[in-house]
């Protein structure tokens, strides 16, 4: 399938519920993982990232990186409020995203997640604004970890809705595609 773009294309990557710029950056993910959304800016196929993360102090960050010419100008890091960093206000704010950034996902036009936990934030928005969600998983959660039976339900649950309503699923080897 090939997709022709005829406007400017913002997109709303949604970090892995948890993760922070500040995380990346310390563990050195930082530079890879900005590699693909720069490739993009840079050749057009979008306009403006937004970065949706964990951080409370990633605004500041990501100003410190651009000024050093580390990070795009064109890709917006969206920190957690200070007021929900801990780790009860995480899982608030993973829920009420789309409510405490509701003048922001009018500009997004694409919802991505990095992972699939935490994925259910950009399915909420999807739910609110009807935006193509683009699912993106590293590895599904549930064949890959030893749960018990209320995490297993958990993650099996969270699978279903959110592969069941995204518009396009990426996965990122064989035995998850199946």
């Amino acid at each position: 399938m090939v997709f022709v773009l005829t406007k400017k294309i913002n997109l709303g990557l949604f970090f892995t519920k948890g993760n922070s710029l500040e995380s990346w950056k310390n563990s050195g993910l930082l530079q890879r993982e900005k590699l693909l959304y720069e490739h993009m800016l840079q050749k057009g196929d979008l306009y403006r990232v937004f970065w949706f993360t964990y951080g409370k102090n990633d605004g500041k960050i990501a100003e410190d990186l651009m000024n050093n010419y580390l990070l795009n100008k064109h890709i917006h890091v969206v920190p957690i409020p200070k007021i929900l960093s801990n780790r009860l206000g995480q899982w608030i704010y993973s829920l009420i995203i789309f409510f405490v950034h509701y003048d922001l996902f009018r500009k997004i036009d694409i919802l991505k997640s990095n992972q699939l936990y935490g994925s259910w934030a950009p399915l909420i928005v999807k739910f609110f604004t009807r935006k193509p969600f683009i699912l993106r998983t590293g590895y599904v959660l549930s064949l890959y970890y030893n749960l018990n039976i209320l995490l297993r339900y958990f993650f099996l649950t969270l699978e279903r809705l959110v592969f069941h309503f995204a518009d396009i699923s990426v996965v990122s080897n064989t035995t998850d595609f199946e």
